[in-house]
């Protein structure tokens, strides 16, 4: 009986060791190592397609089109390459190197890791849209009272409002090259002058800047021209007979908080255009004359302006077009209208909803 038994245990054993036999043992360790080397064939295992590093230029705001592609594998388990987990430190904000982290774990535990580069190129104020290879970022050069400059004739120009930054080497202001300062000349003569803003950072990257300054009698925040306030009292004056209040007038916001009256002005019709400087106006009246037609868009109410216009009295003329109103949607504010006296026709509800749906303002009040 003894003797059965010690050959019994023997086949046991020698089964176990057959059955354990082909197994991806490990060691014991967190090392991906095996008891057996004829068993790495069944380790998963990542690819990653393309360059090992991918350059993407600055303001790019995902890798995956620029060619973050990858594939992971494992004998056994077959296509992982949905079981991939990829981690990163990208600041898509900043240009730098970065790493992508790809790890992969088969169904025995074992574990495979790959790293990708990104490089990301370029400006730190304009996004790289390709061409030379930047080391690092390009340099910035910026104003402290604006890209765009308007002086009144013969207005003080102070040119060292300017700083210049790189994202390596910091504030580099001190090297920036001026040219074309204007004149005393220049600052005393009404038009359109450029001055320009070089600098050279320690990678040899180089950006200019164009500064474009006028010089006339217009209002901060205006083209020279268009917001001429000279030109809109003269067309005042002529046009409605009256003498525009200064004192209502912002000239640096463009707000004008009191009222134009070109009302009983015997108009047959009328050029808003030099309305278009102000950005807010109190009280527009136009009342009591012989208008056919007004073209809201003069006011250069474009899509989504933060124009104002309070009140609006347009009563009492000879005016029967309904789409003139539709320009009067982009005004951030309009409270009351005044239109009864015309010929529109606004007997059915419906239509006045229209009118109030159009003006985009449900507390507005329109006198019909």
């Amino acid at each position: 009986m003894i003797k059965k038994t010690k050959i019994l245990t023997t086949l046991l054993f020698a089964s176990a060791v057959i059955n354990f036999t082909g197994c991806n043992a490990t060691d014991g360790g967190d090392n991906n190592t095996t008891n057996n080397t004829n068993l790495d064939d069944n380790l998963p295992k990542i690819t990653l397609e393309g360059d090992i590093e991918i350059k993407i230029p600055l303001g790019t705001k995902s890798v995956l089109d620029a060619g973050d592609k990858f594939s992971a594998y494992d004998k056994q388990d077959g296509d992982l390459t949905n079981s991939v987990v990829r981690t990163n430190d990208i600041d898509f904000s900043k240009a730098g190197t970065y790493y992508i982290t790809y790890t992969v774990t088969d169904s025995d535990g074992f574990k495979d890791v790959k790293k990708r580069i990104v490089s990301i190129t370029g400006s730190d104020a304009q996004p790289y849209t390709g061409g030379t290879t930047y080391t690092g970022s390009v340099p910035v050069i910026s104003f402290s009272d604006g890209d765009t400059l308007f002086l009144n004739v013969g207005e003080h120009y102070n040119p060292n409002t300017y700083s210049a930054t790189d994202f390596e080497d910091g504030d580099i202001t001190q090297y920036v090259q001026v040219e074309g300062d204007l004149t005393a000349t220049q600052l005393n003569t009404q038009g359109v002058y450029s001055v320009y803003y070089s600098v050279v950072d320690s990678d040899k990257n180089s950006v200019t800047k164009e500064r474009t300054i006028y010089v006339g009698y217009s209002n901060a925040g205006y083209e020279l021209g268009s917001s001429d306030i000279e030109n809109f009292k003269s067309w005042y004056s002529q046009t409605c007979g009256q003498t525009f209040n200064d004192s209502f007038y912002n000239e640096n916001t463009g707000q004008y908080n009191g009222a134009i009256d070109c009302s009983n002005s015997g108009l047959i019709d009328i050029d808003l255009t030099n309305l278009s400087i102000f950005t807010t106006i109190k009280s527009l009246d136009l009342s009591n004359n012989s208008l056919t037609d007004i073209d809201f868009n003069q006011l250069d109410l474009s899509v989504n302006n933060v124009k104002v216009l309070e009140d609006l009295d347009i009563s009492y003329n000879q005016l029967s077009d309904k789409s003139m109103f539709d320009p009067l949607h982009n005004l951030k504010n309009i409270n009351n209208l005044w239109i009864q006296g015309n010929n529109f026709d606004y007997s059915r509800r419906a239509d006045r909803e229209a009118l109030y749906e159009t003006l985009n303002n449900k507390s507005l009040t329109i006198f019909f």
